[in-house]
């Protein structure tokens, strides 16, 4: 099973998502804000004073708008995504494994019945795929 470096799940949308904080939170404190409406950086630059006097202005770069439709949708998606993600990956796995397991035991009454060619199910689309699936979502590839 994969290392657990995360908060503990189950993690909450406030309020079932309805609230207009769209905040996320363990049982036990905040994790992470969805971002929603005007999105873009605020950042500090030197202004003057007409008498010359420097001061610090605060400024905001406007990135684009993320509507609230949207944001709702993607902050649902982030909880249930991360609290399924475990039993969802346990559960492939043991899929991979029996699909595995018939497939050889197919292949060899094959082999002993028909004198058929011997076949690996590693070579398998399906198999390459839910290898593929596997270690992406147990972090052994890149987060893209």
């Amino acid at each position: 099973m994969t290392e657990k470096k995360h908060t503990a799940l189950p993690w909450h949308a406030c309020n079932n998502g309805e609230c207009s904080c769209f905040s996320i939170s363990s049982k036990h404190h905040p994790i992470a804000t969805v971002e929603h409406g005007i999105w873009g950086d605020s950042f500090p630059t030197i202004a003057y004073h007409p008498n010359g006097a420097p001061y610090i202005d605060m400024n905001f770069m406007e990135y684009g708008e993320i509507p609230e439709e949207e944001a709702r949708a993607n902050w649902k998606f982030i909880v249930r995504a991360c609290n399924s993600h475990y039993e969802l990956l346990e559960m492939l796995e043991e899929l991979l494994t029996d699909y595995i397991d018939v497939f050889d035991m197919m292949n060899d009454y094959a082999v002993d019945s028909y004198n058929a060619k011997s076949e690996s199910p590693d070579d398998r689309p399906i198999v390459l795929k839910a290898r593929a699936l596997i270690a992406k979502a147990r972090g052994e590839t890149d987060v893209t």
